[in-house]
């Protein structure tokens, strides 16, 4: 029973965040707020979810000092700075805009990460499912290592599009300007 109770609290969460996101797209989309101004600070939250990958990884590899545990933070610090600056200003000035936008741009990034990590999984099966597994008994050592090989590139090529080809649709979506620019100090209101 308390499984079932955890499974639906789980999918009402998940219903409440994909309405936010869908309602704060519509609302990007009439202009009433703008999400990311341009490919400047879409790219710097795509390049903090990278990030977020890679020390998965590396800290699941191995077990850093203390003193550098702190040092991972700061990119996000700096990130979320940008962030903050670049939705201000795009938003006119505008405090609780401004604050909305940037939940909206959290909720993006985890997203961002989230599929980061089903494309690594994907990657990972097409790779297990590819390999050639153990070498034959008259099979050559070069030959089973180049089937390997195919195998480990086309299950990362895979991935690595799958991942590269969403974030593309998302990016020609959400950015208000296709180009990599900043807002200016004090952007026209439109009605």
């Amino acid at each position: 029973m308390e499984e079932y109770k955890n499974i639906i609290l789980f999918l009402c969460y998940l219903i409440a965040l994909v309405t936010i996101i869908v309602k704060a797209l519509n609302s990007h989309k009439n202009g009433t707020i703008t999400i990311f101004y341009s490919y400047t600070d879409f790219g710097i939250c795509i390049l903090t979810s990278l990030y977020t990958l890679f020390l998965i990884f590396i800290l699941s590899q191995f077990q850093p000092e203390q003193e550098y545990i702190k040092l991972i933070f700061l990119p996000y610090l700096l990130a979320s700075l940008f962030l903050l600056f670049t939705a201000y200003r795009s938003n006119h000035r505008k405090i609780f805009k401004t604050l909305r936008v940037f939940f909206i741009q959290i909720l993006l990034f985890l997203g961002m990460t989230f599929f980061g990590v089903i494309a690594a999984f994907i990657a990972i099966a097409i790779i297990s499912l590819l390999s050639p597994g153990k070498r034959q008994k008259y099979e050559r050592k070069a030959k089973h290592k180049s089937k390997e090989t195919a195998a480990k590139i086309t299950g990362a090529a895979v991935g690595i599009t799958s991942y590269t080809l969403v974030i593309g649709k998302l990016k020609d979506y959400i950015c208000r300007n296709n180009n990599f620019s900043l807002p200016p100090k004090y952007l026209i209101q439109e009605n």
